[in-house]
């Protein structure tokens, strides 16, 4: 039998006049996803997403990365069946004869209404199939195996695991966000959901080197690269605050100072905002960096951005 994955999306079924923009920006996130896995093609059916797997396709890292897809709701490794009653139930017997189980159900999904048998039907003949066969018991609230069976597209596609996906919306889908990117657990967990919600965050770190080391560089870097795992790419600026922070203390009373370093963060932040939208950058390779000097900052003449991680590998070791 042919082995594919069949991907259930998460809101995007409650979409209705862009419905199709979503669903097709999930199968092109799909494709860049498992690009080097070895999968063969990636098409809308029916409700769903259906990836096909080749012989060759690396299935482990198919399944742990189809994990960090947003969009993506459950997924589950099927074997295409013929679309025939006797058929279901002798490739349904294949699947389960050697798995370890005490009770059984069998759940059918009937998307494609051009076959005559109902979900009802195609249940009690296959479960009445494999009890015959391994006489375990049918327990169709508590069972320890589910048999799932998908009428669709003509085929039907029959499962023994889901697996949970991270739900929401497709990255890329919802616009662009601006992520101040410090070392602790906040503001990576606030980016993370904002991706779920289909944004695509551009980070931004103020730092104090050379009168701090670059440990909190270096550790905004390995974020970066983290959370770049739930979107296609990631921008990471390295912001030097050093300066700005030095005229702060020189300039202004103590207890105003945590509010001033605040406000001109956003500031730049807000900058960054807009210049992410303009900035044209020029990859060499692997690498790229660009840079834009901002004047009319009252403490500081300009700000020099450099950009520290742009188009990070998706997937690194």
């Amino acid at each position: 039998m042919d082995r594919f994955l069949v991907v259930h999306y998460h809101e995007l079924g409650l979409k209705k006049g862009n419905r199709d923009f979503f669903e097709k920006r999930l199968c092109q996130n799909l494709k860049t996803t498992l690009a080097d896995c070895g999968c063969g093609e990636v098409r809308r059916i029916s409700g769903r997403l259906l990836v096909t797997l080749k012989p060759d396709s690396n299935v482990p890292e198919v399944l742990r990365r189809m994990t960090l897809v947003p969009g993506v709701s459950h997924f589950s490794e099927a074997w295409k069946s013929p679309l025939s009653l006797e058929a279901i139930e002798q490739n349904a017997w294949v699947l389960t004869q050697n798995r370890e189980f005490t009770s059984f159900r069998v759940d059918t999904r009937r998307g494609d209404k051009s076959f005559p048998h109902t979900s009802v039907e195609i249940n009690g003949r296959v479960g009445a199939y494999l009890k015959e066969r391994c006489g375990k018991r049918v327990d169709l609230r508590n069972a320890d195996m589910t048999c799932s069976i998908e009428v669709v597209d003509r085929a039907a596609y029959i499962y023994l695991d889901r697996f949970p996906g991270l739900g929401g919306l497709p990255a890329s889908t919802s616009g662009k966000v601006v992520v101040l990117l410090s070392g602790g657990l906040d503001s990576p967990v606030a980016a993370w959901k904002m991706m779920k919600r289909g944004c695509t965050a551009i980070f931004v770190h103020f730092h104090s080197f050379p009168y701090t080391t670059k440990e909190s560089q270096e550790k905004a870097k390995q974020l970066a690269l983290l959370l770049s795992q739930y979107q296609l790419r990631a921008r990471l600026y390295l912001v030097p605050f050093a300066e700005i922070q030095r005229q702060i203390m020189v300039e202004t009373p103590a207890e105003t100072r945590v509010i001033l370093y605040r406000r001109y963060m956003m500031r730049i932040a807000e900058k960054v905002a807009w210049v992410a939208t303009v900035l044209t950058l020029f990859l060499f390779g692997h690498l790229a960096s660009g840079m834009l000097v901002f004047g009319g900052i009252d403490l500081f003449l300009g700000v020099l951005f450099v950009i520290a991680l742009v188009k990070t590998p998706r997937y690194a070791a």
